[in-house]
């Protein structure tokens, strides 16, 4: 699978152990190829799955649908603190 993962929480935080990650997986036209072929390739990008094994919040957008709904499709969810409303930094990777 591939695409731009966006990681937010704990995960890259100083913590000595995270306890989950959160994250933004924007994929591909090749991993929009897989998913409607393998059933098991849509079940990693699952949300409840993810929630349901204690990873943390997995939240997914085909790049087409980024492309067609910019304003729907926002990238920049991770951006502010939830509490304080202030600026954080993410990672962001094309993987």
């Amino acid at each position: 699978m591939g695409g731009l993962l966006i990681l937010n929480g704990s995960f890259i935080s100083r913590k000595g152990e995270p306890g989950d990650f959160d994250c933004l997986f924007v994929y591909d036209n090749a991993t929009a190829r897989m998913i409607e072929n393998d059933d098991e390739a849509l079940e990693l990008l699952s949300y409840e799955r993810s929630k349901e094994k204690g990873y943390g919040d997995i939240f997914c957008l085909s790049s087409d649908a980024v492309r067609i709904f910019p304003t729907f499709c926002h990238l920049d969810m991770f951006d502010t603190d939830k509490v304080s409303k202030r600026p954080k930094g993410v990672v962001e990777l094309e993987i």
